[in-house]
């Protein structure tokens, strides 16, 4: 049995459930520390990046392809942007956006942003059922095969202990893994999650949104601790969690605040459907948008600040820069937004964008649309 910390193959014809029973022991692994090394930056999902966006909307350079761009990107500790086309997962160069190399995984992954650890795995899941680890060369080092409909759609995220959770499938499981690819632990949720992806807090409680509109969280050992039912439908949005242990989560009618003991402490009714995930600034301030093309700044205490309206719904969730620039997109039109809710810059594209923007390195800004561009923008 590997005894060390380097995940090894795994055939993807293995059962699941002999899996579930391998003995291998957990190995420590951590998330890379580089700008944005997972979906909304971090574990919390808090959308907070620690260096500065650009300033203006100039294209420093856009890497076409023959497919739409989905996928969230996602950077390695050297600059490394990753992103999903089709059924590939590709590595871009962040200074010119040349493609380093393209792996083919078992299924679609143009809608599951990868996780990037300290080693420089990059975790990630598919629609063809398989969550995946690869080297930072491409090299697939394991894969995991979930049966009867267990689609990955969702972000996996990597804890501080080293578990890498991954949540998805119309089956409602989110999968606790070790490094080696070995599973910890499975939990089903009783409803499909479609494309909530798993949040963590300080405690090391994982929060999760099921399709039928409610908030789970869940132990480190995979036992449910609560249940909320938030109300309406969750397709799409994401827990967010604040500093002070409060979960944020959109669904078709609202955003809802809740408590870490699974109480409501608010709900505010939304025009249109929040999809996108909120994201957190540091003052507390939460922000995330609607499919009736509108942009919200709230208080942690639930009031609207500003709002902005774009040129189409704002599908995705922002990124806050260390200087408390928002970047987001509303149909085809990248927006960064000041603190106070003024338009810095706008961009629009040829295509509609539902990938989540990413800050990286020297004030670039990288995101994809529909137009089969990937953008990096920056001076």
């Amino acid at each position: 049995m590997n005894r060390t910390c380097r995940p090894r193959l795994l055939a993807i014809c293995l059962s699941a459930t002999a899996l579930l029973h391998a003995t291998a022991p957990a190995c420590r692994a951590q998330l890379a520390s580089s700008t944005w090394p997972m979906f909304l930056h971090d574990v919390r999902h808090t959308g907070q990046a620690t260096v500065p966006g650009p300033t203006t909307n100039h294209v420093r350079w856009h890497s076409p392809s023959s497919s739409r761009f989905k996928t969230s990107p996602v950077i390695a500790v050297d600059g490394t942007v990753y992103t999903g086309i089709g059924f590939s997962m590709c590595a871009y160069r962040p200074t010119d956006g040349v493609k380093r190399w393209c792996t083919r995984l078992g299924g679609d992954v143009s809608r599951s942003a990868a996780a990037v650890g300290a080693d420089g795995t990059l975790y990630n899941g598919d629609r063809g059922n398989r969550m995946s680890a690869l080297s930072p060369a491409g090299k697939i080092l394991w894969q995991y095969y979930i049966p009867n409909d267990g689609d990955i759609r969702t972000s996996p995220a990597i804890a501080n202990d080293g578990t890498i959770y991954a949540a998805g499938t119309w089956n409602g499981i989110l999968h606790a893994f070790n490094p080696n690819g070995n599973v910890r632990w499975r939990w089903q949720g009783g409803d499909g999650i479609l494309y909530s992806s798993p949040a963590v807090g300080a405690d090391g409680t994982i929060y999760i949104g099921t399709a039928d509109g409610a908030l789970h969280a869940i132990d480190t050992n995979g036992k449910p601790r609560w249940r909320r039912d938030v109300g309406g439908i969750n397709r799409d949005s994401s827990p967010s969690i604040a500093a002070d242990g409060t979960i944020y989560m959109g669904t078709a009618d609202a955003l809802t605040a809740t408590n870490p003991d699974g109480t409501v402490r608010w709900k505010l009714p939304t025009t249109g459907s929040v999809v996108g995930s909120p994201a957190i600034a540091s003052n507390g301030t939460i922000y995330v948008g609607t499919t009736a093309n509108l942009f919200h700044a709230i208080s942690p205490e639930g009031k609207v600040l500003w709002t902005a309206t774009g040129d189409g719904e704002f599908q995705t969730s922002a990124a806050i820069d260390s200087a408390g620039r928002i970047y987001v997109t509303g149909g085809p039109t990248v927006y960064c937004f000041n603190p106070d809710g003024s338009v810095l810059w706008q961009f629009p594209t040829d295509g509609y964008i539902i990938s989540s923007p990413a800050i990286g390195p020297g004030g670039t800004l990288f995101l994809g649309s529909s137009d089969g561009k990937l953008y990096g923008f920056g001076s």
